[in-house]
């Protein structure tokens, strides 16, 4: 398989998931989304926050630009 529909299929599998994580999360409360669960990234919200920023990372990545990131 080559790397451009190796990088496709991963593409659309991250799509799909995070679709499905989407929906998940829509149903659910803010309180719950926000509370903090003791995971890495402390809260669901926080979680998902990282995902989108690592998506972002890596869509800059391949348009071969920077993404600015602040901690």
């Amino acid at each position: 398989m080559s790397e451009h529909r190796q990088l496709l299929l991963q593409n659309e599998y991250n799509q799909r998931m995070n679709r499905q994580l989407y929906s998940v999360c829509g149903a659910l409360s803010l309180d719950l989304l926000n509370q903090d669960l003791g995971a890495f990234f402390h809260s669901i919200t926080g979680t998902l926050n990282h995902l989108l920023l690592v998506d972002r990372l890596w869509l800059a990545r391949m348009q071969g630009q920077s993404y600015p990131v602040s901690r």
